[in-house]
């Protein structure tokens, strides 16, 4: 854990198999030019829409616990 942003910086893996991972993070320098990159450029043409504007087909949902 990094003290300074609380984020993870080390993961251990283990699998019931008994195979072991290690993945080291690290993450770049808040720089101005590193935070720009954070903010995508909307290409001209393209408008927000709310929820409920969207479109295509509705999710399929079921009940849980399923009735009985």
């Amino acid at each position: 854990m990094d003290a300074t942003t609380y984020l993870p910086m080390r993961e251990y893996v283990r699998m019931s198999n008994g195979q072991q991972s290690v993945t080291d993070y690290v993450c770049l320098p808040p720089t101005p030019e590193n935070l720009a990159k954070l903010r995508p450029v909307i290409p001209a043409g393209y408008t927000r829409a709310d929820c409920a504007q969207g479109t295509g087909p509705q999710p399929h949902t079921r009940q849980f616990p399923p009735p009985r």
